[in-house]
């Protein structure tokens, strides 16, 4: 067959393919408001313009096979352009040529699993589908953070509460697009808190059922992992509370003859087509005037923070009603079960925080320079990183470093803070301290009256010179998390790193990593701000480090041309070094031009085997080791159109 016929049927596919898409969108579109079309009519038009931008780049030769591409999509497909909005999309990408990368047919086979072919009804299936979904519910037990709780009013004395809010009809169990999950055996909120032995108002929930908000929630459930990824292009936002004038006085008289308790549930969530907005980050108007409404009415709220993304929380503090505040994140179809046992006292809760929760998002460095800037010489974006090392909490504890005032008014919860239903004594059991590893054995025991677990944090300070290499004020080094402990139990934990981990980058002199001489403050605690129990280990020569330990690559600069003259944070010089956008060079370095001037040219690097019959299966490879042969020889068993569709 010769290239030309070759073409004609690849494409003759495409449009096969696309045809098939275009009546599941048409579907699909029941689901999308008018508001929600026009923007995703919007969308699909940025989406062409770019890629119309991208085909001036090409060579003469390949526009002129492109636009015969083209010509001859339409010609097989027949139909307007304008059939659906999603095939605007498509007509974009397939206007500049076919070509290797995600079109939207790609998009919806890979988020489908459409050309996958999988058999979970055998024995094996059901067994692994078992042990999956066990895993799941461990891992939503293990990472629920009890982040406050005043007066001990966790766990429930009283097993009766009152549930507010419609984001309780839309509880977040994943993320978006391909951070998206199976939901299939998910498990609701009310039937959560049901099984942990918590009865809801069930009057209020009937309520909140006949509100036209809950209503449209409930006519999305079905939605799958490309409805999500196209909604969340277009919205803009998270799905807010409606106004809290529905929640009349009668309702709330009732709620508050049924139980003392009220649960609300704080929702966000983000997916990979953008970035989570300031506002994002903020809890909205109807937001707080819920919390207002609930917690003037009833002595003890707990707050539910059912978000992957680190919200500013700090409105919560001006009501001393809200006694409790509990972190699920987004913790998978059983969630919900692990947070009714958190609630009901049957799980202790032992998972710890792995975000800098600040009053306001916006005093990270980061945030200053943060978007999508134009050069104004090259049609392309770009964005500084001008944050250097100082993001998340090494940011936050170096530069309020010495004014712990300061540090109080801007964090709310610290990194690695989490709480617990018990309380537990530390006491270090022995320790070594080479110039290879450190090590310290801590014997946890648990000093209070119900069994639970515990997690020990190890971090480290390297001694500072000013105007000295950059590092952070305080790093982790280790962490570990006991099994359960019953009242008066212990356990002994062994926290081990390398101690050339404790080393900084020297990007301007060594090009290596430099381990500084001079004393090293370590300490055991229960966040990254507590003061814990202090240790101490001693450089006594300064050593460079030159090649990668495992690797034994040779450390050096890399991407220097990048630096383009920035200016970098540094704690020798807050002010004068803050990243900022005002006097930002929105022309493009001459490596940037050069770079996208270059022609593309053949590796010539070897191409991985294709097709083979090895007579391996995927069973064959249970625990081998990474590195095991037998990987690449199962791996050399698939064509390159199974591995690309």
């Amino acid at each position: 067959m010769n290239e030309k016929k070759e073409r004609k049927l690849k494409i003759a596919k495409q449009v096969k393919t696309d045809k098939e898409l275009a009546k599941k969108q048409r579907l699909m579109s029941k689901n999308l408001t008018v508001t929600e079309r026009d923007e995703l009519k919007k969308k699909a038009k940025a989406v062409k313009k770019v890629t119309q931008e991208e085909f001036k780049t090409l060579s003469k030769s390949v526009k002129k096979q492109r636009k015969k591409d083209a010509k001859l999509y339409r010609k097989i497909k027949n139909r307007p352009r304008n059939l659906m909005i999603w095939s605007v999309v498509a007509l974009a990408v397939v206007g500049v040529g076919i070509k290797v990368g995600p079109t939207a047919a790609h998009m919806y086979s890979v988020m489908t699993g459409k050309n996958i072919t999988i058999n979970t009804e055998t024995p094996a299936g059901e067994k692994a589908r078992a042990a999956g979904n066990e895993v799941a519910r461990k891992i939503a037990n293990e990472g629920i953070v009890l982040m406050k709780n005043e007066d001990r009013s966790l766990p429930l004395d009283d097993k009766t509460v009152n549930v507010f809010g419609t984001a309780s009809f839309d509880f977040r169990y994943g993320g978006g697009g391909s951070g998206g999950i199976d939901t299939s055996e998910a498990v609701n909120l009310f039937d959560g808190l049901k099984n942990a032995g918590i009865e809801y108002n069930k009057q209020l929930y009937q309520f909140y059922t006949e509100l036209d908000e809950v209503k449209a929630l409930q006519k999305q459930k079905n939605e799958n992992g490309l409805t999500q990824v196209l909604k969340s292009m277009v919205s803009g936002t998270d799905k807010d509370e409606p106004n809290v004038s529905y929640l009349k006085d009668n309702v709330l008289k009732q709620a508050k003859d049924y139980s003392d308790n009220a649960v609300v549930l704080l929702t966000s969530s983000g997916v990979e087509s953008s970035d989570m907005s300031e506002e994002q980050l903020r809890l909205t108007a109807n937001k707080k005037a819920l919390i207002k409404k609930v917690a003037e009415n009833f002595e003890n709220v707990t707050i539910v923070v059912n978000a992957g993304n680190a919200l500013e929380l700090g409105y919560l503090e001006e009501f001393p009603q809200i006694k409790s505040i509990v972190w699920v994140g987004i913790p998978g179809p059983f969630g919900t079960e692990a947070l009714g046992d958190v609630l009901a006292g049957k799980v202790n809760p032992s998972g710890r925080l792995t975000d800098t929760y600040a009053y306001n998002s916006q005093s990270a460095p980061a945030t200053e320079n943060f978007g999508d800037y134009n050069y104004t010489n090259l049609k392309q974006s770009f964005v500084n990183y001008q944050e250097g090392i100082y993001i998340g909490y090494r940011f936050y504890e170096t530069y309020y470093k010495g004014d712990e005032q300061g540090y109080q008014k801007a964090v709310q919860f610290p990194y690695g803070h989490g709480l617990s239903y018990t309380t537990f004594d530390w006491k270090v059991a022995s320790q070594e301290m080479t110039d290879k590893k450190i090590s310290v054995e801590v014997e946890v025991t648990n000093t209070g009256k119900v069994a639970g677990k515990d997690v020990v944090q190890l971090y480290y300070s390297a001694p500072y010179t000013k105007g000295g290499l950059e590092k952070a004020a305080v790093a982790l080094g280790a962490y570990d998390k006991t099994k359960e402990l019953q009242p008066g139990e212990n356990q002994t934990l062994k926290l081990s790193f390398a101690t050339n981990d404790m080393a900084s980058y020297d990007s301007q002199t060594e090009e290596a990593y430099v381990l500084d001489e001079g004393k090293y403050q370590l300490k055991l605690a229960k966040n990254v701000h507590d003061k814990g129990k202090k240790l101490t280990y001693e450089v006594a020569k300064r050593q460079v480090i030159k090649e990668d330990s495992a690797t034994g690559t040779t450390i050096k600069n890399q991407f220097e041309a990048s630096e383009a003259g920035l200016t970098y944070l540094s704690r020798d010089d807050w002010k004068g070094t803050y990243p900022s956008d005002k006097k930002i060079n929105d022309e493009a370095p001459q490596f940037v031009l050069d770079d996208l001037a270059k022609t593309p040219t053949d590796s010539k690097l070897d191409m991985p085997a294709f097709g083979k019959d090895n007579g391996l299966k995927l069973s064959d490879l249970k625990n081998l080791a990474h590195d095991d042969p037998k990987w690449e020889q199962f791996l050399d068993q698939f064509t390159k159109d199974e591995l690309i569709n």
